[in-house]
């Protein structure tokens, strides 16, 4: 999907179980591989289609994730609130793209997570997913030992924002990512608005320089 998947406490056959679950979902998401169903749904933009059970849900979580963030974690660039979804029947507006890369990929981790028959964890570039007592390491330096839930980075560049990445926690991977990348785009009021959501964040700025919201630094102190 686009990077590299790190996996830890597998069986062999886990390992090649969740190397399948990924390459089945960028078959099915990928907007770079030709004959993907996303491509399909994009094609016909302006038409509603019948869609897999898997791209339905990824669906549902990119819509959900943008009506939780007022617009910000926007899998359409502008108009995801023109997009239908109706059980497994799906309406693109002409003239508009899905792009479920992130969203697709951050629950493929929390899924794949579920293949470990025992603790261990599974990565995919900024996002993790564990289950034990896992450390990870985390940008600007330092780590976190993470026991459940899901830890992603969101990073990029934002004309006037204060961040160079933004990390937050939640109780899924996929939620981790939706936090993450909304508080990543809301620049100086991304710390509050994890606050009040009650998820923790950790914010580097230019030249490493470390912010963390009230959530994250009372987790830490809370598990020391």
């Amino acid at each position: 999907m686009g990077c590299a998947i790190a996996v830890g406490g597998a069986t062999p056959r886990e390992l090649q179980a969740i190397v399948g679950l990924f390459r089945q979902r960028e078959n099915l998401f990928s907007r770079a591989r030709e004959g993907s169903e996303l491509n399909e749904v994009n094609e016909a933009a302006g038409s509603v289609v019948g869609v897999s059970p898997l791209l339905a849900r990824a669906i549902g979580a990119a819509l959900d994730a943008a009506q939780a963030t007022g617009g910000l974690v926007d899998p359409t660039s502008g108009r995801w609130n023109d997009v239908r979804l109706l059980g497994r029947l799906v309406l693109v507006p002409a003239g508009v793209r899905l792009d479920l890369d992130r969203v697709a990929r951050a629950a493929a981790v929390d899924d794949a997570l579920q293949l470990l028959s025992g603790d261990g964890f599974v990565s995919a570039a900024g996002d993790v997913a564990p289950r034990g007592d896992v450390a990870v390491e985390i940008p600007g330096g330092g780590r976190v030992r993470v026991g459940r839930g899901g830890l992603s980075t969101s990073t990029g560049a934002q004309e006037g924002s204060p961040w160079v990445q933004v990390t937050a926690a939640a109780d899924s991977c996929l939620a981790a990512f939706t936090a993450a990348r909304a508080a990543f785009l809301l620049g100086a009021d991304g710390p509050t608005w994890l606050d009040e959501r009650g998820l923790p964040g950790r914010f580097v700025g230019p030249g490493t320089s470390v912010l963390t919201n009230r959530a994250w630094s009372s987790r830490l102190a809370h598990a020391a």
